[in-house]
């Protein structure tokens, strides 16, 4: 369900990713936590097995792909469908619940949406 676990724990998700309960305004506070409310310095939380850090939490990441539902039958990396209007969101941020870091979870925005808690990580070939 997440790169570190299969279940959800409040603690353990800390370790991993910032998201509401220790970046955000909701008021829950508790150790260890951020001084301020946004997005925080990548690299503060443990990394995925690659190494890769920051692709929970933090901010949403623009995917290339369009919001839509999956097809009935299995597929492997859809796509999604090209007649709606709205770009996958992946990895949940600061400003949200810590089960929206699960790995399979998807939000939506429009392609020209902006705010403090979307961002995108570049890819390139070899």
């Amino acid at each position: 369900m997440y790169y570190w676990s299969n279940s959800y724990d409040e603690a353990t998700t800390k370790q991993y990713c910032w998201f509401l309960y220790n970046c955000g305004g909701s008021g829950s506070w508790t150790t260890p936590h951020a001084d301020k409310g946004g997005t925080q310095p990548v690299g503060t939380r443990l990394p995925n097995a690659f190494g890769l850090y920051d692709m929970s939490g933090n901010v949403w990441e623009w995917c290339w792909d369009w919001y839509g539902s999956y097809p009935i039958s299995p597929t492997n990396d859809p796509k999604g469908s090209v007649a709606v209007s709205f770009r996958v969101l992946r990895g949940g941020c600061w400003d949200y619940y810590g089960s929206g870091c699960r790995s399979a979870n998807r939000n939506w925005s429009n392609p020209g949406g902006r705010g403090s808690y979307l961002g995108f990580r570049l890819v390139r070939t070899k």
